[in-house]
């Protein structure tokens, strides 16, 4: 009897922790099936423990803007109609412009100004031999479920831009190359296209 009783609570336990197991097992994030394959990250630090900025950029290729309009009509955020219409809108922008959207984390809050005028980190689009600047540098406020369905990496300290440049003449680049410098450092970003 005492041998039934520890052979029963031993299988009972192997049951139970294989049941824990699966259940508290990583699950795929829509980040990690769509959204990683294209986010960078970079840094400037001023010693090993003192960071002066730090970047978190997507890339939003045409592929990710496909994928994300997808997943939207998929968990019901939009209809088949609304998926169609942005569907075109966003094949028009991936045809036209290279957008990248840009986390910024600086040390002093005021040299987070992407979108001023005269901004303490300047950006630039490096292809093949050309160097470009942004045609719209503008902050963008993004809603608590897309920072955690898509954009996991953005924190509350951190201003969120969306930086576009102009993509004629760039149609056959192999790679890009995102740059923000200042004269404290650079953070250079690099994205292989084929």
């Amino acid at each position: 009897m005492r041998f039934s009783r520890f052979a029963l609570l031993l299988i009972f336990t192997l049951l139970g922790c294989q049941v824990l197991k699966q259940a508290v097992a990583p699950r795929a994030t829509a980040y990690d099936l769509m959204v990683k394959p294209w986010h960078r990250y970079g840094v400037i630090k001023e010693d090993v423990t003192d960071m002066l900025a730090s970047a978190d950029v997507v890339f939003m290729s045409c592929e990710l803007r496909k994928m994300m309009v997808e997943y939207k009509k998929t968990v019901g955020l939009i209809t088949p109609a609304e998926a169609e219409e942005l569907y075109r809108r966003e094949e028009s922008t991936c045809r036209a412009y290279y957008d990248f959207l840009v986390a910024l984390y600086t040390k002093k809050t005021d040299w987070n100004n992407l979108d001023q005028e005269n901004p303490f980190f300047r950006v630039f689009l490096k292809a093949e031999d050309t160097v470009r600047k942004p045609q719209l540098v503008k902050a963008v406020e993004l809603k608590d479920d897309e920072i955690s369905t898509f954009y996991p990496f953005v924190e509350p300290w951190m201003k969120v831009y969306l930086v576009r440049f102009g993509r004629a003449g760039l149609e056959d680049a192999k790679e890009l190359t995102l740059e923000l410098v200042s004269l404290s450092g650079r953070i250079s970003l690099t994205w292989r296209l084929q």
